[in-house]
């Protein structure tokens, strides 16, 4: 890793705006980096607004506030204009594989349309990269012929990949990748992922809910809860010593193959995610380890070891 990272998020914040005006803080006072060659996880339920947080870094919603820096350069500030060279850069891997192909035209031209828009190579070459980017993604050459409803799930997600390899970037945003495939497909694209990064030296913002694909992964990994960062640390770390309860719930929550897991006592939250306290913690309703400091003071992120940090006040006590 180097000292500087290739993508700082700082306190960012996004406000969504609903029926009847009803304010949604979906994404509240983030930050992380992550360091070139990194694979970083951001891991929680659906709606807590992890994926907010990829649209904004990708330019696809404007922040509240906060910035966030890619290899030195403020994007949250540049102009569509300014920021077109720089999007070859960092691109993105949607759930949807589906969505995301045009069905009328063909892999080929679905490949060939980002080289050709950022002028990488001559026209004559392009065919040829093509070519190549479907083979570094473990598919036949002769399926660039093809339209995107002659391949199965697994095999959309991976031209997807091939598409946005297609511009060497330095930065993948993966968006719940694996989520809407076979438990089987999820470990070969797994697996190629983690190939691919080795290969040709990628950093991930990987994005998802399941707790073993984002495990298995990241390097480092972040815990959210609505739209706010509750745990953050080595991957490993957060699985075998993690610090809030929320985390220790998401892991109590996932299935395991041990039997020594089976009857252990597990951590369950109370009540719904719409019950929201009007001060303090927000996991304040939920949490089974709440104290009467949990109602007024809203814990703030710190380094509780080196590397692992936790907003949660009781977070030592809770510790295993």
């Amino acid at each position: 890793m180097t000292e500087t990272p290739l993508l700082e998020v700082h306190n960012l914040t996004k406000t969504f705006f609903g029926r009847h005006h009803r304010k949604l803080l979906a994404v509240d006072n983030v930050s992380f980096a992550i360091h070139r060659g990194e694979s970083f996880g951001l891991v929680g339920e659906s709606g807590c607004g992890k994926s907010t947080v990829a649209r904004l870094i990708m330019g696809l919603e404007q922040p509240d506030s906060g910035e966030i820096i890619l290899n030195g350069q403020h994007i949250h500030t540049m102009s569509e204009r300014a920021l077109r060279p720089l999007r070859m850069h960092y691109q993105m891997v949607f759930q949807d594989a589906a969505s995301s192909l045009n069905p009328r035209r063909r892999i080929a031209e679905i490949l060939a349309d980002p080289i050709r828009q950022h002028h990488l190579l001559p026209e004559a070459q392009i065919p040829d990269r093509v070519a190549e980017i479907l083979e570094t993604v473990g598919l036949q050459p002769d399926m660039a012929s093809r339209y995107p409803h002659e391949f199965s799930g697994g095999q959309k997600q991976r031209i997807c990949i091939a598409r946005a390899l297609g511009l060497q970037p330095d930065l993948l945003v993966l968006d719940e990748p694996v989520s809407a495939l076979d438990v089987s497909i999820q470990a070969q694209i797994l697996n190629l992922l983690r190939d691919l990064q080795q290969r040709l030296h990628l950093t991930y913002l990987f994005i998802g809910h399941g707790l073993g694909a984002v495990r298995y992964i990241s390097d480092r990994m972040a815990v959210m809860y609505l739209g706010r960062i509750l745990e953050t640390g080595p991957s490993e770390t957060l699985f075998t010593h993690c610090l809030h309860p929320y985390t220790l719930a998401l892991l109590d929550a996932s299935p395991s193959a041990r039997y020594a897991d089976r009857n252990r006592n597990r951590v369950i939250l109370r009540g719904e995610i719409e019950s929201l306290p009007a001060s303090g913690c927000p996991l304040l309703h939920r949490c089974p380890a709440a104290a009467d400091a949990c109602a007024h003071q809203l814990p703030v992120l710190h380094e509780i070891t080196p590397g692992h940090s936790a907003s949660c006040t009781r977070a030592e006590l809770l510790r295993r």
